[in-house]
């Protein structure tokens, strides 16, 4: 019960642009595979300490100030040390 459009594809593959009879997905360079899980790795690392870094804090300064009763602000111009040009 079935319209073989397996094999009707698999006839027509070799038309298309990228057909490629030697390429397998199974033979990919062994180097390239570490060298891709290794960079994984190390923007998971590099995004986990952003989020340790900048997330948390805020979330506590949120809370803490929802206790006390403060009204939350975030300025960015007390941390940033760029003076403003005035067109002078």
């Amino acid at each position: 019960m079935g319209c073989n459009c397996k094999k009707t594809y698999d006839k027509m593959e070799k038309y298309s642009d990228g057909y490629n009879p030697e390429y397998n997905d199974d033979s990919e360079n062994f180097m390239y595979k570490i060298l891709k899980i290794f960079s994984q790795i190390l923007f998971g690392i590099f995004a986990g300490s952003i989020v340790i870094i900048i997330i948390i804090p805020m979330i506590a300064y949120l809370i803490i100030c929802l206790i006390i009763g403060k009204e939350p602000s975030f300025n960015l111009s007390k941390i940033s040390k760029h003076k403003k040009i005035n067109g002078k």
